[in-house]
């Protein structure tokens, strides 16, 4: 049996979004909804301004706080860390992407958040 070509392609889809000192509650913050199908193939934190108070930002989901990130850095340096791909389909409903920070006493601090994904079995354009 041969594997047939698909035609089918699609674009990849980012959600970006800037955080800063105060915005973050201690615990989960739901930040964005992926949708059913979503897989994360990409993403990054960029620390703009460094947050003023020890501390460190989980990157995750609903059923698992660090899927994407563990223990991110963003009170030493700023500059860019890149998220970790799982690999993780998105099943059912929509899923919460969450940041879990270890502390919320920063009066200083900002970052943006990118989560770029593709969406499996959707379709942007043809090709052959």
């Amino acid at each position: 049996m041969a594997v047939t070509p698909h035609t089918e392609h699609q674009n990849e889809t980012a959600v970006v979004f800037d955080i800063a000192a105060g915005a973050m509650a201690a615990g989960a913050n739901t930040v964005c909804y992926l949708p059913p199908g979503a897989i994360v193939t990409g993403g990054f934190i960029a620390v703009l301004t460094v947050f003023n108070a020890a501390c460190t930002l989980d990157i995750g989901d609903a059923s698992v706080g660090n899927r994407y990130g563990n223990d991110l850095d963003i009170h030493t340096a700023t500059g860019s860390q890149n998220l970790t791909i799982t690999g993780f389909e998105v099943t059912g409903a929509t899923d919460a992407i969450t940041i879990t920070p270890s502390a919320t006493d920063s009066t200083t601090g900002k970052l943006t958040v990118c989560i770029k994904y593709v969406v499996k079995n959707r379709s942007s354009f043809a090709v052959g």
